[in-house]
């Protein structure tokens, strides 16, 4: 669009997303020296000549306001800058104004956090004002501390995966191997799905992550067996005496319950009842996948 003889142009793009970015001025006291980036609708064509005319009116905006741009960014950094303090793996990475379609000036935030999986992650927010900023990112922080906890305490790296015994072998039942679910899973670090195979005993399911490790639920195909991460319902089950339930505490989940097709590790730590199901609580071991 003729920008680049004018200003510093860069074409800004992730996951999902693609920006233009335009540095219209530089402060040299400091290190806010904030892009303008404009959204690129990447799923239809976009109309140059209208991304042309709101670039051009939003950089004169800017210039128009340019002491007070930059004092807003200054007093952002300044806000935002004692929260990544002591946090060696979490980063702000940039803060940019960002222009919607209609015009509208919002802050932009890019940090770079651990993620559930323990794998390092650049996410992006974006707010009308400060104060909301500030309340998205304090949430992201409390999530990436909570990763970096888990990971503090298995040592493990932050390229590796770990995932509960009855996650892993039902992905290698339905054969998805670690890349395919890291590119499926959703923004809620969850991923839903179905079997075909019908020599399977379970017809469904979903994967998530929570506090780094991989979970997994399922929804067997007799309708009268249930997985919820670490517990299992059954239904329509005898009624078992209070001493054989605490004499299953701490046994092998196979010494009580066989499912043909679905062998993983578990232990039984408690079984109690509720309504019609017997509700057993399983500790199942982690492996790195």
């Amino acid at each position: 669009m003729g920008l680049g003889s004018v200003a510093e142009v860069d074409h800004v793009s992730g996951h999902g997303y693609a920006n233009i970015a335009v540095r219209v001025f530089h402060d040299d006291a400091g290190n806010a020296s904030p892009f303008l980036l404009f959204p690129i609708d990447i799923v239809s064509s976009s109309d140059k000549s209208t991304i042309a005319s709101l670039v051009a009116r939003s950089i004169g905006e800017m210039v128009a306001l340019e002491k007070q741009s930059l004092k807003a960014c200054r007093m952002a950094l300044k806000t935002l800058a004692p929260m990544f303090v002591d946090r060696g793996q979490a980063t702000l990475e940039r803060l940019d104004f960002l222009f919607d379609g209609s015009g509208n000036r919002k802050f932009h935030a890019e940090l770079m956090l651990v993620q559930k999986d323990l794998s390092t992650v650049r996410c992006r927010e974006v707010a009308e004002d400060v104060p909301t900023l500030v309340k998205l990112i304090r949430h992201s922080l409390i999530e990436h501390d909570q990763n970096m906890t888990v990971l503090e305490e298995i040592g493990s790296p932050l390229n590796r995966l770990r995932a509960t015994s009855l996650a892993a072998s039902v992905l290698d039942l339905i054969g998805l191997d670690r890349v395919e679910l890291m590119l499926d899973i959703n923004g809620d670090d969850k991923l839903e799905f179905l079997v075909a195979d019908t020599s399977l005993p379970f017809a469904s399911g979903s994967f998530q992550f929570e506090m780094g490790i991989l979970q997994c639920s399922l929804a067997m195909r007799n309708q009268q067996c249930w997985f919820d991460k670490d517990r299992l319902y059954l239904a329509n089950s005898p009624e078992l005496p209070a001493s054989i339930q605490v004499g299953l505490a701490g046994k092998p989940l196979t010494d009580f319950l066989s499912i043909e097709g679905l062998e993983f590790e578990a232990e039984i730590f408690s079984v109690s009842r509720l309504a019609r199901f017997l509700v057993i609580e399983l500790g199942l071991p982690q492996k790195t996948i």
